[in-house]
């Protein structure tokens, strides 16, 4: 059958005179249009955005669950025994309480015996085998992470300083992530027992309506649970709330922001409105528990629920510490990058004498992240031998190389060798190594900060040194209290006093004055002093090496001061001394 549309749009049969009567706008209105393609592409995008979520949460419900098993390994099997069947039994132990208390003839002493070994598993054996071991491992990790920052063999880049310094900053969701597991754990086994051993009455669906029940309660709960008012306050960039460093807040209000003086307060009563509005809800659930075991004729079974509202309150308020999983990742994954990179040593040679310090084709530099493979390379093939009772003087450009040679003596080469004495570094212990080399740098941040205890400690060392560097009236204050160029006399006094064969100074001179002082009657300042207690300073078969700028006109000439410049050419870098 063959169709003709006509002018008036009306489609007609050949041969025939009847219309069907079908418009052609009809027809075209059966077909795609502009506005239904939009449409169309709306309901995809929406459609592919559901199923980049439902990735996104598998894909995160994955990796909480590795994180969970990384942390369970990392205890002993029989602590991950315990962690795994006390739980069970605890609840056995309950549903059994709850079937002597149905009886008609209850058996008074029998109900308080197992009551007493139910609430001593709950109380000290679950806190002792599960939560104790979490304490520990919390400890643990803090501790693993900070030893391995502190035996790391390489440079740490600024992005994995700040990494670590914003990780101990907020150990809190450490702390949060590794309790969450035995809470749900317990919470899960004691749910899933009670659910199995509830008893139905005249067919009413009990236990689908109570695991409904609970289920909503554990959401209403998560809900009404914000983890952020726990976590510790962020610096904002509009206001002040923290008031603790005086100069902070000063500089922060020259900067145009405003104090905000209620904010720590204000945190605690949204704290506090929180707590009660879940007390409300755990007031609810306990009603509704003993509703349900009113209307299932089971007096018993409140005991056995009793508990259900409490843990369902506890879990709930700490479900969405499951997020701090990417935190633990992050930790976790930090330790394993510092220890990566830990300072090669094997203990297989005592220490000796260090008469000297030998660089053998050793090449050094920096990792711009030590999550990757890119490296900067500062020194190149070095060749030299430092020697004891001497002091080095180094001074070059900004740039070169000078910090990156002092870091050398205590990180791992690119390529090459260095020997303390006679021994390879690699063959002697951690300790040895960096008990031997004192390093102390000009930056702030890395400047050590000594108690006034630690302080008193070192007083009475060396005499001579404590009347040439006027330290007589500091070593009854805390570091804290001294201005710049105390400190870095006290430090200077510390370092050379110190049992460490190889002294690192690198440009620690900057603060120190050079006007006329009384405490200086030869002139020049506590600079021109330091430097010259420095040149006389009997070195004790000590390698002294100092970097500096601008003050090869200020150091003494003599037989054991060598002046020295650090100088690259063509990928082979040379010290050489100045004539």
């Amino acid at each position: 059958m063959t169709f003709k549309v006509n002018a008036e749009h009306n489609v007609q049969l050949l041969g025939k005179s009847t219309s069907v009567g079908l418009k052609m706008k009809n027809v075209k209105s059966v077909l795609p249009t502009q506005s239904g393609i939009t449409e169309c592409k709306a309901l995809h995008s929406i459609f592919g955005a559901k199923r980049q979520s439902i990735t996104l949460f598998l894909k995160s419900s994955y990796s909480c669950l590795y994180m969970i098993y990384k942390s369970l390994m990392l205890l002993d099997i029989t602590t991950r025994i315990g962690f795994i069947l006390i739980p069970i039994i605890s609840s056995l132990m309950n549903i059994h309480i709850n079937t002597l208390l149905s009886k008609d003839d209850v058996d008074i002493i029998m109900c308080l015996i197992y009551k007493l070994i139910f609430d001593y598993i709950n109380m000290i054996v679950i806190n002792s085998v599960t939560y104790r071991q979490i304490r520990i491992m919390n400890e643990t990790l803090k501790l693993k992470l900070e030893m391995a920052k502190v035996k790391c063999g390489s440079s740490i880049p600024g992005i994995n300083q700040k990494q670590f310094k914003d990780l101990m900053l907020d150990t809190s969701k450490l702390r949060d992530f590794l309790f969450i597991i035995p809470i749900f754990w317990n919470s899960f086994v004691s749910f899933t027992i009670s659910i199995y051993f509830m008893d139905n009455y005249n067919g009413y669906p009990i236990r689908f309506m109570f695991i409904i029940f609970c289920i909503i309660m554990i959401s209403i709960l998560s809900y009404l649970t914000d983890l952020s008012l726990y976590e510790k306050t962020k610096a904002n960039s509009k206001l002040i709330t923290k008031f603790e460093d005086s100069s902070y807040v000063k500089t922060k209000l020259s900067m145009g922001c405003k104090l905000d003086t209620k904010f720590e307060i204000n945190k605690t009563m949204r704290i506090e409105v929180q707590q009660n509005k879940q007390k409300y809800v755990v007031l609810i659930t306990n009603l509704i528990i003993t509703f349900i075991s009113l209307v299932n004729k089971n007096i018993g079974q409140i005991h056995s629920f009793s508990s259900i509202s409490w843990m369902l309150g506890c879990l709930a308020d700490n479900l969405k510490s499951f997020k701090y999983y990417s935190y633990y990742e992050e930790f976790t994954n930090l330790i394993e990058i510092f220890e990566r990179h830990k300072l090669y040593t094997t203990n297989n040679v005592p220490i000796g004498l260090i008469n000297s310090v030998k660089f053998v084709n050793a090449s050094f530099g920096y990792y711009d992240d030590l999550y990757q493979s890119n490296m900067t390379q500062k020194i190149f093939n070095l060749n030299y031998t430092f020697h004891h009772n001497k002091l080095y003087y180094l001074e070059a450009p900004n740039g070169i190389g000078k910090s990156t040679l002092l870091r050398m003596f205590t990180s791992n080469l690119f390529t090459g060798d260095i020997y303390f004495g006679s021994i390879n570094r690699n063959n002697l212990a951690f300790e040895d190594v960096i008990s031997n080399v004192f390093h102390i740098v000009q930056a702030s941040e890395y400047t050590p900060k000594f108690s006034k205890d630690e302080i008193m400690a070192c007083k009475g060392r060396n005499k001579w040194l404590e009347e040439r560097l006027g330290l007589k009236d500091l070593f009854d204050k805390d570091t804290v209290e001294m201005s710049g160029g105390q400190k870095k006399r006290m430090f200077i006094y510390i370092v050379l006093t110190s049992k460490a064969s190889i002294l690192l100074l690198d440009e620690i001179l900057s603060e120190l004055s050079t006007e006329d002082t009384p405490d200086v009657p030869e002139g020049g300042g506590w600079l021109s002093r330091v430097i010259n207690t420095l040149a006389e300073y009997k070195k004790h078969n000590k390698i002294i090496i100092m970097v500096g700028h601008g003050l090869l006109e200020l150091i003494p000439k003599k037989k054991h001061i060598i002046n020295l410049k650090l100088k690259n050419n063509n990928n082979h870098t040379e010290l050489v001394q100045r004539i």
